[in-house]
């Protein structure tokens, strides 16, 4: 096993990987690439083993508890990613931490919050292509002090059902380490719609909820301080870490922002919105 562990960071936090599988390896510093750092153990707030068996199976140890013991490559992948995230997310981040996707435009922080299905992913893809970096389409991270947010710059996960409406968007044929499908989800290297995409952070400037529905013309709505607090709260991650379960800080933010309701049916339309809104605010 190798001495030096994959260090998977988000907001303050990081996680440690060891891993003797080297295909296994492999797909994890694919997946992981955006968000390596470099070791901070005083920011380390979970270590992983994957141990190879005689027999060919697999353990998965985080600190001193097994999480899967005996277990196929692609179950260790999928419960390591799992709890990766859900740790880095709440572990002591002392910022409010989002279900999210992130964007950025010359610094400019676009938000896209909601829940599984409202199309912000198919969303964040399209924005990819028009320009904008790429900061997370999963997890945000929002500090008030500085007031900044980052993200954890995974693949995107886009539902192999939608792939014609995202596919037309690559830059070049995928190869399979960059585009992998799993239980009907893709996972898609933002570079593959367009290079040196990523963004570390941005000031969070733009929040829509997002909407999709087949066939619907673009819908926006402003949403009020009241409307957009009421919407981001369900989206708060780590909500029982925080003083007032983050209220009082998601409040300062949803007076802050501006913010939309927007229900789209073609992802191009509405990201030009998008583009032109935050052009009209930052002017």
């Amino acid at each position: 096993m190798s001495d030096n562990p994959l260090c998977v960071r988000f907001g303050i936090n990081a996680a440690l990987i060891w891993c003797d599988d080297d295909s296994l390896g492999r797909s994890l510093t694919q997946h992981f690439r955006h968000c390596l750092g470099a070791i901070d153990h005083s920011s380390v707030v979970a270590r992983y083993w994957i141990t190879t068996q005689a027999h060919g199976k697999l353990h998965l140890r985080r600190d001193h508890k097994f999480l899967e013991t005996d277990a196929e490559p692609f179950y260790i992948f999928m419960h390591l990613i799992r709890d990766v995230m859900a740790r880095l997310a709440t572990q002591g981040q002392p910022g409010l931490v989002f279900h999210a996707a992130g964007l950025a435009c010359d610094q400019r922080g676009l938000i896209l919050c909601g829940a599984s299905d409202s199309g912000k992913s198919t969303l964040t893809a399209r924005l990819i292509g028009a320009g904008f970096d790429y900061l997370s389409d999963e997890l945000i991270v929002i500090r008030l002090q500085p007031y900044e947010m980052s993200g954890l710059a995974r693949p995107l996960l886009l539902k192999e059902g939608s792939a014609f409406v995202w596919e037309q968007w690559l830059i070049s044929e995928a190869n399979e380490s960059q585009l992998n499908f799993f239980n009907g989800v893709a996972w898609l290297d933002p570079e593959l719609l367009r290079p040196d995409c990523i963004e570390l952070k941005a000031a969070p400037t733009l929040l829509i909820f997002p909407r999709y529905t087949n066939h619907a013309s673009l819908t926006a709505r402003p949403l009020s301080a009241a409307e957009t607090l009421f919407h981001l709260m369900p989206q708060l991650v780590n909500f029982e870490n925080l003083p007032n379960r983050g209220f009082p800080p998601t409040q300062h933010l949803a007076r802050q922002i501006t913010a939309y309701r927007l229900i789209y049916g073609e992802a191009t339309q509405a990201a030009d919105w998008i583009a032109n809104k935050l052009n009209q605010i930052s002017s």
